[in-house]
């Protein structure tokens, strides 16, 4: 075993450690169904570190115990939706699986075509196995420690180099939680990619989010006693936004938009980009029916975010569409870089339209590079969260009343993380709350139209 390959396993080791020292002894578990869009048709199961057994069903005693190194492939089988388990040595069948690594293993996933180029992704936890009925896929649901999820989407969602950033973002994946159940059904409360918080495992995990995760653990933001849509974004680009002029919903008290000072050195302050006109308006045509032959840019929310994008359709009718329907139309075909925000101008050069804006995300909520400078400015995580979440406290999570908590549809978490990794741009729905006095310092912007 070479130098280089002892340091990584040894940092690995080093890293799962921190990590199981960081659980509380009755941590709940989040269920978190993996690569759901992938919709994997076969993976490879390892072990690593230890035993990993492998369960039939609700069965006590293993199907089979799985060495560190050892893997097996996992994948349907005929039309009775069992599962087939094939190693060097043996098949196996059964109509679902669960994997329970023992004493501190953990567990890989890989689902590449030729096992030599697969990268598994590691993960700590249970995994439930069985066949997806509706496309001959394979459901993974994996059953990990709250803190370890933490942990991980701290690292994925942000990633950069301040702790009291971090500790803030840590706070707000865990509130996120909360108000997971129930969005997809009673199997499990979340998916691993941007339909709610980008979650990659145990391998992701950097250790300033896993010193975060440690230093906020069991600490969730509330207002008036209920856990909050702890939606967030990349970059506010100068300004955030009401709630309500992003998605269709009521005014939410603690998600105000209010000028934004901080986080001007991001990446996504100033930006420019070009889309192919004629794509573009054939995905609006598919989206909303009939034939885009242009838009305009009509109304415009307080804060200046395109609040309404007026289709001009070809027999000479309008059909208008919100500013984040557009948005999500062009970062879907376009990637989440095309359009950033919805604090953008448009023209026509020649046969492509020029987006330029500032910002990057929905820019409800708080701002990650905002609270990298702020973090770099000497404030506190609880700062940062007041500063973002007006009128919120900080709460312990076994003194909040979770299950009092109206389960709205799961609000979509950020917008792209700073290090390139997006989420939360599926439309989300925060809860209703009553509505307070609007800040005065809110810019007014005036209505004004680009079109062709």
């Amino acid at each position: 075993m070479t130098t280089l390959l002892r340091s990584i396993l040894s940092y690995k080791a080093a890293i799962l450690a921190l990590v199981l020292c960081v659980l509380p002894s009755q941590a709940q578990d989040v269920r978190i169904r993996l690569l759901d869009r992938q919709a994997p048709t076969s993976i490879t199961l390892s072990a690593y570190e230890g035993v990993v057994r492998l369960h039939a069903g609700e069965y006590t005693d293993a199907l089979l115990e799985m060495e560190t190194g050892q893997t097996v492939l996992i994948s349907p089988y005929g039309p009775s939706n069992e599962l087939r388990v094939s190693s060097d040595a043996l098949t196996l069948y059964a109509e679902s699986l669960r994997a329970e690594p023992v004493d501190g293993a953990s567990f890989g996933i890989g689902t590449g075509d030729d096992e030599a180029e697969q990268t598994p992704r590691r993960y700590t936890g249970n995994l439930l196995i069985s066949p997806d009925q509706s496309d001959q896929s394979l459901e993974l649901i994996n059953a990990v420690p709250l803190e370890a999820y933490v942990a991980s989407v701290v690292s994925t969602e942000y990633g950069l180099d301040d702790l009291e950033g971090s500790k803030a973002m840590a706070v707000l994946a865990r509130t996120y939680v909360l108000n997971a159940p129930g969005k997809y059904g009673p199997d499990y409360d979340l998916v691993d990619d941007t339909r709610s918080q980008v979650y990659r495992g145990e391998d992701v995990i950097l250790p300033l989010a896993l010193e975060a995760a440690r230093s906020t653990e069991g600490e969730v933001l509330t207002w008036r006693g209920k856990p909050i849509q702890a939606v967030y974004h990349s970059s506010s680009g100068g300004h955030t936004a009401d709630n309500e002029s992003v998605w269709s919903s009521s005014p939410v008290s603690y998600l105000r938009g209010k000028p934004d000072p901080y986080g001007k050195r991001s990446p996504h302050s100033e930006w420019v980009s070009r889309v192919p006109r004629p794509k573009l308006l054939s995905e609006l045509g598919k989206k909303f029916g009939g034939e885009v032959i242009g838009f305009l840019l009509d109304e415009r929310s307080p804060d200046g975010r395109v609040a309404s994008v007026s289709l001009l359709m070809q027999n000479g009718r309008r059909r208008s569409v919100t500013g984040n329907e557009f948005r999500l139309v062009v970062i879907w075909h376009f990637g989440p870089r095309s359009l950033r925000s919805m604090r953008f101008d448009a023209e026509r050069r020649g046969n492509e339209y020029v987006f330029t804006g500032q910002g990057y995300g929905h820019g409800v909520g708080l701002s990650q590079w905002g609270a990298h400078d702020m973090a770099k400015r000497g404030m506190s995580y609880q700062e940062i969260l007041d500063f973002y979440y007006t009128g919120t406290k900080l709460s312990r999570l076994e003194e909040t009343d979770a299950a009092r908590t109206t389960r709205y549809p799961s609000a979509a978490s950020a917008g792209e993380a700073p290090a390139g990794t997006s989420s939360g741009e599926e439309n989300p729905e925060p809860p209703v709350e009553t509505d307070e006095t609007r800040e005065n310092t809110r810019p007014q912007v005036q209505t004004r139209r680009v079109g062709w």
